[in-house]
């Protein structure tokens, strides 16, 4: 399992879609209301609270909430798929997430993620799209090309896979416990 990046936020949820879509979301932007929407929707699922399905553009999208300002590990599985790990660890953080991230999926089916343009973006639902330059969608992995308020609050992913599906856990180690995005090749 391949760390990728980090994504880091001041709080609230993460939009992860395909990259191309998601130039269209427009976050915490003034007039717009895609992240208060988002908000507003996970404090309606009550036990989905962590994570809702979404839709961008016709594409099948997810709103993932790693459970309050932090970093959350972004890891690529052999099989193509990612696993984000937004953990609470004593000692070795780094290790005890990448622990984390290799432990078995337990946890719900959520739904399903397109990516189209075999690019995924996860990006703090704030952020504005258009931080995602036409270049970020050819280029590896990385922060998106654009402005954008908090460095290293997004990452654009290369993919080999167009449809994903979606699923939420918890995990606890002996360093200390977890939040658990895996995004699987359906």
């Amino acid at each position: 399992m391949d760390q990728l990046g980090t994504v880091s936020s001041e709080g609230g949820p993460f939009l992860i879609a395909d990259a191309r879509a998601a130039r269209s979301w427009r976050g915490a932007e003034e007039g717009s209301r895609d992240y208060d929407a988002a908000c507003s929707a996970l404090e309606q699922m009550g036990r989905w609270r962590w994570g809702i399905p979404w839709h961008l553009d016709g594409l099948r999208a997810a709103v993932w909430e790693p459970g309050g300002p932090g970093t959350s590990w972004v890891f690529g599985r052999e099989d193509g798929g990612l696993v984000l790990v937004r953990g609470w660890f004593d000692g070795d953080w780094d290790a005890a997430a990448r622990e984390a991230a290799t432990k078995p999926r337990g946890g719900d089916f959520l739904g399903n993620i397109d990516a189209p343009s075999h690019v995924l973006v996860v990006l703090w639902a704030p952020e504005n799209g258009n931080c995602i330059l036409e270049g970020d969608l050819s280029s590896g992995n990385g922060q998106p090309s654009g402005d954008i308020s908090i460095d290293g609050s997004s990452l654009v992913i290369p993919v080999a896979h167009q449809r994903f599906q979606w699923y939420l856990d918890d995990v606890r180690i002996p360093a200390g416990d977890a939040l658990r995005c895996f995004i699987e090749p359906a």
